[in-house]
């Protein structure tokens, strides 16, 4: 079965990476697309329920530069609806509200003409049964089925909510970009609603992330065994996820959200400022240190590097993430590893990968 995986742009290798490891299958990279094939039904449920890196999963149907080459012909339909269902198309990656709806029309001309009248299928704006997805990547247009019906990048668990911190899939990234892996220890600074940390631990142990009520509805995959959530640890074991947070309300919210996550295990969450590091933690107990930094704590640079030269092993690295225009001079007991800008929603951010000498 052909899937597509849409991703934000510019993270493709990081979700590129996450899908060989989920499904094991060799992948084909285009730009905030993914395309793998995937026989297994239950692989598929496992890229559900444990993708972490992007937005949706999808069905393909087809692939074209131009939408008039679209062709339903081979298509079983019986496979993906029931008879009846109500069905909604969504245009993605074109600007301007007249072009998609045009889009969407006209896909949906030819997606009912291939139906025909043969599973009665409707239109349902509001509370469709499926989503028909039309993505366009700048290159070529993507066709595919929803397989969740929703944008996965938003993550059940993030109840207790903060505006400066950031969604699911940009915090796994920027994990992934810091070179974490299963068995390190990962100090997550500065919490805000805990995202970051919450996503290393799911990562490191494997838990269920997205919900698989919407998959259920897909005649293909009606008797795959729906119970299934925890994977197990993923690849070496022992090691664990540190969070601090200085603010009571923000520690509270993270430790709400973790709760709901149920990562406790791996995850221990400190109501701590920058500088009782170097007293809660041990001298070089860190593989990896993530610092989000907001405007207010920026000023505290200097007490960052003392501090995590201080609990962060030689070769160790530190990724410090801000705002674009942030000047990071670059202490003496690191050396500048990468930095790159980072589109979130309609703002930038920037990472600064640091390795300690």
């Amino acid at each position: 079965m052909n899937c597509l995986v849409l991703i934000e742009k510019g993270r493709e290798k990081v979700c590129q990476e996450e899908v060989k490891e989920i499904v094991g299958k060799k992948v084909k990279k285009f730009d905030s697309v993914i395309e793998v094939e995937i026989k297994e039904k239950e692989k598929i449920l496992e890229l559900v329920l444990h993708g972490q890196s992007f937005r949706r999963l999808l069905i393909g149907l087809d692939k074209v530069k131009d939408l008039e080459d679209l062709d339903f012909s081979e298509i079983n339909w019986d496979d993906y609806f029931f008879p009846k269902a109500k069905i909604k198309v969504e245009v993605e990656g074109v600007k301007g509200n007249d072009e998609r709806l045009n889009i969407a029309k006209s896909v949906a001309g030819k997606f009912f003409s291939s139906v025909e009248e043969k599973l009665e299928l409707g239109i349902d704006l509001k509370k469709p049964d499926f989503l028909l997805v039309v993505f366009f990547n700048g290159e070529e247009y993507f066709l595919g089925i929803d397989v969740c019906g929703r944008d996965l990048s938003s993550r059940d668990y993030r109840v207790f909510t903060n505006s400066a911190s950031m969604k699911g899939d940009l915090a796994y990234y920027f994990l992934r970009e810091s070179g974490f892996v299963s068995g390190e220890n990962l100090l997550a600074g500065f919490l805000k609603d805990g995202t970051l940390a919450i996503e290393a631990a799911l990562f490191i142990s494997g838990r269920k992330v997205n919900e698989t009520k919407a998959m259920g509805k897909i005649p293909l995959f009606k008797k795959l065994d729906f119970s299934k959530k925890d994977l197990g640890k993923k690849g070496e074991e022992g090691g664990k996820i540190y969070g601090f947070e200085e603010s009571r309300m923000n520690w509270q919210a993270a430790k709400k959200n973790s709760q709901i996550a149920k990562v406790g295990d791996v995850l221990e969450l400190s109501k701590m400022s920058l500088d009782e590091s170097d007293v809660k933690f041990k001298e070089d107990f860190f593989d990896r240190v993530i610092l989000q930094i907001t405007k207010k704590d920026e000023e505290k640079l200097n007490e960052i590097y003392y501090q995590t030269g201080y609990v962060l092993k030689k070769k160790g690295t530190l990724m410090l993430i801000g705002r674009k225009g942030w000047e990071v001079t670059i202490s003496s007991k690191f050396k500048l590893i990468k930095e790159q800008e980072i589109v979130r929603g309609g703002g930038e951010l920037k990472f600064w990968l640091l390795e300690r000498k």
